[in-house]
Formats: C-alpha cells, structure tokens, sequence
C-alpha cells in the first residue's frame, strides 16, 4: 500500500485585514473576543494582550 499527503497552497500571508474585536462583560468578567459567540479573559497588561506570531497561553 502507498500512503501519501499533499499540501498545496499553504502560506501565513492572507492578505485579509484583521480588526480588533470588541470587549464586554461576562460573569464579572472583562472579555474580548464575539459576545456569546467566543471570549477570553482580557485586562489589558503586557502580559495578557494579544500579538501577532506570538505564541502565548490564553484563557
């Protein structure tokens, strides 16, 4: 048997423009991210912000 994968067409630029989504509250929290949709724990230091190619532990 022959096993075998391509993978055509894979690049990091996309050329889309990517906004910063809003913030809101929820369960006392500060979040960001789509409003009952996806969020993460936001209070905006140094350290839990968001950065292009960086990669970081978010909750």
């Amino acid at each position: 048997m022959l096993f075998g994968s391509i993978l055509i067409g894979c690049s990091n630029e996309t050329g889309t423009k990517w906004n910063e989504s809003a913030l809101f509250e929820s369960g006392g929290y500060l979040m960001i991210g789509e409003k009952e949709q996806i969020g993460f724990i936001y209070d905006d230091n140094e350290v839990s912000r968001f950065y292009p190619n960086t990669e970081q532990k978010y909750m």
